[in-house]
């Protein structure tokens, strides 16, 4: 079994230092073992908390974009409900 390591692009959706959820994008380097065994998914969330961001962490390999994608295609057709919804959260944040 070789021991080369592959770069992957992960998405690791988390909570950034003001508080707010974020999908944050880095690389990791993972042999075909620590692939298999899910350590791509550790560095990830590492990578996300040594830069600042804050759990909780799901982490996403290429593999699985297709999931973030569709999630987002659903918002963005919902897009007119939701920005109701979000003036409402506004107006309740303002106390108004």
């Amino acid at each position: 079994m070789s021991k080369k390591s592959r770069t992957l692009t992960m998405a690791v959706a988390c909570v950034n230092a003001s508080g707010v959820p974020v999908v944050n994008v880095c690389t990791v380097a993972v042999t075909g073992q620590q692939y298999r065994l899910g350590e791509h998914y550790d560095k990830a969330r590492a990578k996300c908390e040594e830069n600042g961001y804050e759990g909780p962490f799901v982490a996403f390999d290429p593999m699985e974009f297709r999931y973030l994608v569709s999630g987002a295609t659903k918002v963005v057709k919902k897009a007119t409900r939701i920005h109701k919804e979000i003036e409402w959260c506004q107006i309740q944040e303002a106390g108004t």
